[in-house]
């Protein structure tokens, strides 16, 4: 009688160990696939910032962030991005271009240095939209109001 229930005993103790080991052994095979997703996943370039709320129809159209030129009566209106190294900072012009690629004028709308030992990408001011209202260009620039510059001559509208 003592026998049996030892060879119980050890038949329980044997089926415990094998139950333990496969949950151990399924979680160890979870836990490695979890790590190799999260190392895929890292490969992947990763954008701190947001892109920005496009409101120009034709960008939207496109599907892309950063706004379209846009042309009436042979000439070209762009928004144009210049990185400057000394001081490290952008600036946006707004271009003027005869259809023979002659530049008619070029004005400064923003410019800034950046914040040193502060990401770039989350100190960048995008144009969000570009249009012609009558004898103005309209610019806007990313949580700033609307910029008007007069189309023959380039000036800012006060």
């Amino acid at each position: 009688m003592v026998f049996y229930l030892v060879i119980g005993f050890v038949a329980l103790c044997a089926i415990s160990y094998l139950i333990i080991a496969i949950i151990f052994y399924k979680a160890m095979k979870v836990n490695q696939a979890d790590s190799s997703s999260q190392e895929q996943a890292s490969v992947k370039p990763q954008a701190s910032r947001i892109p920005p709320r496009m409101e120009q129809a034709a960008a939207i159209q496109a599907g892309v962030y950063y706004v379209l030129p846009v042309e009436e009566n042979g000439i070209t209106y762009d928004v144009i991005q210049v990185d400057t190294t000394e001081p490290p900072g952008e600036t946006h012009a707004v271009q003027a271009t005869t259809a023979s690629g002659e530049i008619r004028w070029t004005t400064t709308i923003y410019s800034r240095s950046y914040i040193p030992h502060l990401e770039t990408d989350v100190q960048q001011v995008f144009a969000v939209d570009l249009y012609i209202e009558q004898d103005y260009i309209c610019v806007k620039l990313e949580h700033r109001p609307v910029i008007r510059i007069h189309k023959q001559s380039g000036i800012i509208q006060a």
